[in-house]
């Protein structure tokens, strides 16, 4: 008896198989590429809590008015462009007002990429206009997390 040759169309139907069932775990996440092909790249979310643990104190450190808390969570490379407290309120003050002082925030979606930790949160401003927030977070030498950027846009609802 010959040994057992997959058909073509059997080898796309267990692939797609597979890939529902591997997008039916939770925290996973395909990566594509510029055109929105899959690129065949999954990321596994990441255990998110002391990331948010992180954003949540900076958050909480803004509310209150605790600008050293704050700035305590900025990475090297932030403290680098801002290199006092001053100077880094200064920014968040005028670039980031949503961050500084929001009316409600909530935790989304988290994925490790690049080396960093990818954590959504979605933030409503006193306007009640909403955001996402994107914070990446590295693992510094010393080992803690700490924020290496934001990215701010307006919240344009949940994707696929």
């Amino acid at each position: 008896m010959p040994p057992f040759e997959a058909k073509p169309a059997t080898i796309k139907i267990t692939r797609a198989i597979l890939l529902i069932g591997l997008l039916a775990m939770p925290g996973t996440v395909l990566a594509a590429n510029k055109s929105g092909q899959d690129t065949g790249t999954v990321m596994i979310q990441q255990d998110d809590s002391e990331a948010r643990s992180v954003i949540q104190d900076q958050l909480e450190a803004f509310k209150s008015g605790d600008m050293a808390r704050a700035y305590s969570h900025a990475a090297p490379n932030i403290r680098t462009i801002f290199p006092s407290v001053e100077s880094f309120m200064q920014m968040v003050t005028r670039g980031y007002p949503m961050v500084n002082d929001p009316a409600d925030y909530r935790f989304g979606r988290s994925i490790q990429s690049g080396g960093a930790l990818h954590q959504e949160v979605i933030i409503t401003d006193r306007s009640g206009r909403l955001w996402q927030a994107i914070y990446m977070l590295q693992r510094q030498p010393d080992g803690s997390l700490k924020i290496i950027g934001v990215k701010i846009d307006p919240f344009k609802g949940v994707g696929v």
